[in-house]
Parts: structure tokens; sequence; C-alpha cells
């Protein structure tokens, strides 16, 4: 199993020649998904799989939101780059100040992290099965949501980053 990081909640007042193209989410010659249309996969299930476990605790699905998707991504890249684990990066940037720093204005936000799940239902079942991760997921007053994952030796990096506008 991988690293799980506690769940924290906050409230707040050129071109190639057409023949070596290839299609799109696919690499050039190997027909291997490129990194980002993994990514993308990636990302898509764990939205579905929160906003499934959601609806069934009672909730409103979670609307993704490309500013918390950012946050999270540049979280889980950061982890993985310079070879950390934690809510509050070596710069001491906290959950709040990379959502704010991403143009997210809100009143509520929360951010689960994880890292050696190989896929995305694992990661799930990690965060499901910790209180403060499954609070967060589950937590009715958060509207939206943004995932990160970062591929590499050690990782992938999981981040979700939720988040309320009032």
């Amino acid at each position: 199993m991988g690293a799980l990081g506690a769940g924290t909640a906050s409230a707040a007042p050129t071109s190639a020649p057409d023949s070596a193209r290839a299609a799109p989410g696919r690499a050039a010659h190997t027909g291997f998904p490129t990194v980002g249309a993994r990514r993308a996969r990636y990302v898509r299930h764990i939205i579905r799989t929160v906003n499934i476990a959601r609806v069934h605790h009672g909730c409103a699905p979670l609307r993704f939101n490309k500013a918390l998707q950012k946050a999270a991504q540049r979280h889980s890249a950061d982890m993985e780059q310079r070879g950390f684990f934690d809510h509050v990066n070596p710069d001491g940037a906290e959950p709040e100040d990379r959502i704010t720093a991403v143009g997210y204005e809100w009143t509520a936000s929360g951010e689960n992290i994880a890292s050696g799940q190989a896929t995305p239902s694992a990661v799930m079942r990690t965060w499901m099965s910790s209180p403060g991760h499954r609070g967060n997921i589950l937590d009715c007053d958060f509207q939206e949501l943004g995932v990160g994952v970062e591929f590499g030796a050690g990782g992938p990096w999981w981040t979700q980053n939720f988040g309320s506008r009032g």
C-alpha cells in the first residue's frame, strides 16, 4: 500500500509529418497512451468514483473545477519533483495558499494526498478507508473538485483539492 497524508479541511471568512503524428491521446508509433491521456483517464475515474460515493451518502455530486485541478496537479508534481510527501510544501505553502494562488476564491477548502497506489481504484480504496480523507470526500458542503496525479519512481502522487465558493 502507498503512503497516505491525513486529509485537511479549512474554512475561511513543431509539427511532425502526418505519418509520424499520433492519434489524440496516443504516443507516436507505440500505440500506448501518452502520460496526458493516462492522467486524464485517471482523473475522470476518481471524479466519477467520488461522485458515486457522495450520491450514495446523500450529497450532491462535485463539479470539476479547472483552478482546483491546476492546484492539485501542481502539488502532485511538486511532491514528485522535490521528493516530499506532505500537505505543506518545503517552502511552507499550505493547501489554502496553493488553491488561492491559482485564483480560486474559496469559502471552504480541503485536500487529500496519497502516494504509491498504482491505480485510481487503489487510491480511492485507501482514501475511503481513512476517516479524515473519507470525511473530505463525503463533506456535503464541498461543491467542486480538482484531482492531480503525477507519475514517477515511487509514485504515483495523488492530490484531491475540494472547494466551495460562497
